[in-house]
């Protein structure tokens, strides 16, 4: 860390960008509190689409809370703000120093990252639709978004969300169960220790609290009996001031029983409950206005000066993730999956040997004996480093940059590192709502056509396996081919062509994506772009600067010794999956792949 920057960071303004009931937003709210450090909100209306309103677009082009603008710089990514914060601001030390509790609190964040993507449908079937159905008639709703967005996709999940159709009743069982099973998890953990890493507050308890606190919000309870420990950890965090102040009355609301009855009531969208709850069309008005007012009175009550010098802060030690020793590495990763091919292009890059074991569909990780005999949580990729298992694909290409050293960048600089931290993570709504349906439609679809001629065929083989019917449906649509639809596809393409002038502005502006020298945010964002060609996008020349840069970038990535490895590695699995060996790279920077004796 350089003395300059953190000079500059303590003598320049922290504008934080959120918005009520968002968990992500809260645990960078918690941290600023913790450090003591002054920083003014912008509240944000998700209600009324202003998260993508295109002069948030322009600080943050995936469209979500939170946001830190940094004086004229800007860092979004809840877990990358945080580090961030820690490594220009260590006091108090919320990132532990000691390299295996810090990758401990790494691994909690990937549990909550996982626990996230149940929680956010129900948010959306049980709270989201309710109270969007309380405050607008369905045609006043829908009237907001179009002022805010005319991508088809987006407006066509809105519609979703008003109606109650965002999830059906066994899809929401489904999800209840698979959350309960999360917190059975953080139940077992916490009747052996006060606190999730050590015996203090780390940034795992800022990171896994803003969202337990929220079940409730969506009707699941967090009975006593059943929950002992995780009530007395709650209790103890909820005394602490950055836990207790980082409230917005939102949550104060939320927590009253009468608001879950009523947003229980309005759960069934019909226009006769609509019409019963027009008067409290305001409530949401009214509540943002005072979250407002609470939080900045929050905040001065905890105004002070930095507990350290900047003289001090640029000699602190950069926190280290555990090293990895010499030593072969193994990849359980699904063929077809994003995350998957980022990690297997990296650890070609990084020149270290490996073995690839495919598990064929990202939610069958928990069917693959050897993946679970070895896997915290049933997501790939699972790597198995020297010194034995990592999950969270993000943190895992943070070990791979740290093992490989110079042959891969992964920069000690505090604001270099988090811009490639989020190079890494990627556009996370392209990602997720488009990127990945559109590659099971178009990628993993056929290959279920081929492997099995009928769709009853198809089920009967799954059903052997799983009894998930979340899972059996979106495998039964993705091989019928109905996942999206052609204006979901558009739309799709659309955003990856504003992803792409994106990538090309920062290019012109430093030369590569993430720093001003080729990182392994570089490999991620290039990987991702190779995966939507592949479901048949391509970029939309419009001759600007941008979009020139872009091109260039692609071409010098094209250029970089693992690409062409990587290329034939996935070509390889997904015509015919198997595990294989990668050979460590050869003086002349080509690797080899082979497959791995019986």
């Amino acid at each position: 860390m350089t003395r300059t920057e953190a000079t500059s960071t303590q003598q320049t303004d922290l504008v934080l960008y959120d918005t009520p009931g968002s968990p992500c937003a809260r645990r960078v709210r918690m941290t600023l509190i913790e450090k003591a450090l002054p920083f003014r909100r912008v509240v944000l209306d998700l209600a009324r689409m202003e998260n993508k309103a295109p002069w948030y677009l322009r600080l943050n082009p995936n469209g979500q809370v939170p946001t830190l603008r940094i004086g004229s710089r800007v860092l979004y990514e809840s877990n990358v703000i945080t580090e961030y914060l820690d490594r220009v601001f260590p006091e108090p030390r919320l990132y532990p120093a000691d390299p295996e509790q810090f990758a401990q609190v790494k691994r909690w964040q990937t549990f909550e990252a996982i626990v996230s993507k149940h929680y956010g449908l129900l948010q959306y079937a049980r709270l989201l639709g309710p109270l969007s159905r309380i405050q607008f008639s369905f045609d006043d709703f829908m009237e907001q978004a179009r002022q805010r967005t005319r991508e088809p996709a987006l407006l066509a999940w809105e519609a979703r969300v008003w109606k109650g159709e965002v999830l059906t009743a066994e899809q929401e069982r489904h999800y209840v169960s698979t959350l309960y099973a999360r917190l059975d998890r953080l139940e077992g953990v916490l009747r052996r220790g006060r606190y999730l890493v050590g015996d203090r507050v780390t940034q795992a308890d800022i990171s896994v609290y803003p969202r337990v606190v929220m079940f409730p919000y969506i009707r699941l309870n967090i009975p006593a009996n059943r929950y002992p420990a995780v009530r007395r950890w709650m209790r103890r965090l909820e005394s602490r001031p950055s836990f207790a102040d980082s409230r917005t009355v939102v949550d104060r609301i939320m927590r009253h029983p009468l608001a879950a009855q009523l947003i229980t009531w309005a759960a069934p969208a019909t226009p006769h409950r609509h019409a019963a709850l027009a008067p409290l069309k305001s409530l949401t008005r009214i509540t943002l206005s005072r979250d407002i007012i609470a939080a900045e009175s929050a905040i001065e009550r905890h105004r002070k000066p930095p507990a350290r010098s900047p003289e001090q802060v640029s000699a602190q030690a950069p926190v280290k993730p555990v090293p990895s020793p010499a030593g072969a590495w193994t990849v359980f990763g699904c063929p077809f999956n994003t995350e998957t091919h980022i990690v297997v292009a990296a650890l070609i890059a990084s020149g270290v040997a490996f073995t690839f074991h495919p598990v064929l569909t990202p939610l069958a990780a928990e069917h693959d004996q050897a993946h679970r005999q070895r896997a915290e949580l049933p997501e790939v990729p699972l790597v198995i480093a020297p010194d034995g298992p990592i999950q969270g694909w993000p943190y895992v290409l943070g070990r791979i940059a740290e093992h490989s050293g110079p042959s891969l960048s992964y920069p000690q600089q505090p604001w270099d590192r988090a811009w490639t931290q989020v190079a890494c993570m990627g556009d996370t709504v392209v990602n997720y709502k488009y990127l990945r349906p559109l590659i099971w439609q178009r990628l993993i679809g056929p290959w279920l056509r081929q492997r099995w001629r009928s769709e009853a065929a198809l089920l009967g083989a799954l059903r052997l396996h799983t009894s998930d019917a979340d899972e059996l449906e979106w495998r039964r649509r993705a091989w019928r081919g109905e996942l999206l639809s052609d204006a979901d596809t558009r739309a799709c393409f659309a955003l990856l062509d504003r992803r792409a002038r994106f990538v090309g502005q920062r290019c012109l502006d430093r030369g590569w994506f993430a720093a001003a020298q080729f990182t392994i945010g570089d490999i991620a964002e290039w990987t991702r772009q190779q995966e939507a060609i592949a479901v048949g996008w391509r970029s939309a020349g419009t001759g600007e600067q941008s979009q020139r840069a872009y091109l260039n970038w692609c071409e010098r990535m094209a250029e970089q010794p693992f690409a062409s490895t990587w290329v034939q590695w996935r070509t390889t699995q997904q015509q015919a999956p198997a595990t294989v060996q990668i050979a460590a790279t050869n003086p002349t920077g080509q690797a080899t792949t082979r497959p791995r004796s019986p």
